[in-house]
């Protein structure tokens, strides 16, 4: 039988504080955000907390650039359009992570983990609310960009949960949406998973085990045992 596996991508495949807590930082303090009002409510409503955590289901755990954007455009720091708010965002954190691509760490041999899926059957996709450009850019720097045979990123499709991404990984693979395993760190990667086989929920990113509600929680994707998942999780 032909699987799938879809990875989301930060916090799951590559640690999403080594790098991207230090670009949501700078982030906050860029020159073009300096006319913040309330910076507190402004942090709030992009996601971070009042202990500096980011937190799961918001436009910087989950959101897409155009989510970021609106909150942007929503506090009035652009009086431009909200397509220029999205190119703002956009290119800030694209320039961030080419700057500082040392610092981003996967969370294990990715290139090995996904040619051992592969070996065992399943087609590798990466599901990512990041832009196309960088998706490319961390699995290169991962030396994985290879042994990945699908890319969906908000540039080509309706961003998670919408299930499109997954419909098209499966017409690509030639795959079943009950044929696929979802592997993410948030509530909107589960949420996805519901038209799929199962979902599978790993705590190296900012959804707790209570917060992913799902049977199958593991540390990192290097931990889970994919084969007994795809057969102990029955078909929808």
């Amino acid at each position: 039988m032909r699987k799938g596996v879809l990875f989301d991508k930060d916090g799951t495949l590559f640690d999403f504080q080594s790098l991207w807590g230090k670009a949501i930082a700078d982030f906050l303090q860029a020159p073009e955000l300096q006319l913040v009002k309330q910076p507190g409510q402004f942090q709030l409503d992009l996601g971070v907390n009042d202990d500096g955590r980011v937190r799961s289901n918001s436009p910087l755990a989950d959101g897409t650039n155009a989510d970021i954007a609106l909150v942007l455009v929503q506090h009035r720091l652009f009086h431009g359009s909200l397509e220029s708010a999205e190119q703002f965002v956009a290119s800030f954190f694209l320039r961030f992570l080419q700057h500082h691509l040392s610092d981003l760490k996967p969370l294990g041999p990715l290139a090995d983990l996904f040619a051992g899926l592969q070996q065992d059957g399943f087609a590798v996709g990466v599901a990512t609310s990041d832009s196309l450009d960088a998706a490319r850019l961390s699995l290169t720097h991962a030396q994985a960009l290879s042994q990945v045979d699908f890319i969906a990123t908000p540039d080509q499709y309706p961003s998670k949960p919408d299930p499109a991404l997954l419909y098209a990984f499966c017409r690509e693979q030639n795959l079943h949406p009950t044929d696929v395993l979802v592997v993410g760190d948030s509530p909107v990667d589960m949420a996805l998973a519901q038209h799929a086989r199962a979902g599978i929920g790993v705590l190296s990113g900012v959804g707790t085990r209570t917060e992913l509600a799902t049977p199958y929680v593991y540390p990192t994707v290097m931990d889970v045992p994919y084969l007994t998942v795809f057969q102990e999780s029955s078909s929808k």
